[in-house]
Formats: C-alpha cells, structure tokens, sequence
C-alpha cells in the first residue's frame, strides 16, 4: 500500500509534462469514442440497405469507410 505522500513514485514525469500529456489522452479517448459510434452507425445502415439489395449495401459500406479511413491516413 503506498503512502499519500510518495504519488510521485506513481507519476514519475513532473508535473509540466503531465499535463499536456492528459490533454493528449483525453483526445484519445473522446476520438476512440466517436470511432465506435460511427462504426456501429455505419453497420446499422449497411445492414437496412443489404435489405434493399447487396449494390446499395456496398455502396453505403464503401462510403462509411472513406469517411472511417481517412482521419488515420492524416
């Protein structure tokens, strides 16, 4: 168990690097959120179009990742 005393020894970089170093995680996680939830709308929508046909299915799929891939290539 350690002490209130030695956080240190769980941070170890000092303070001016911590912070913009959360800024960087909070951005992580807030994108990695978003990422989810574009993915799950994406599937949604390629499914209710594959009840229409698999040509508008692949065009709605094909879409969906231009728009999913792109970020990561920037």
């Amino acid at each position: 168990m350690t002490k209130p005393g030695n956080a240190s020894l769980l941070f170890p970089l000092p303070s001016s690097t911590q912070c913009p170093s959360c800024l960087v995680l909070s951005l992580l996680r807030v994108s990695g959120f978003l990422g989810v939830k574009i993915a799950t709308y994406a599937n949604e929508q390629t499914t209710l179009e594959a009840r229409k046909g698999v040509g508008k299915a692949f065009i709605v799929t094909f879409r969906f990742g231009a728009v999913t891939g792109f970020p990561s290539c920037c």
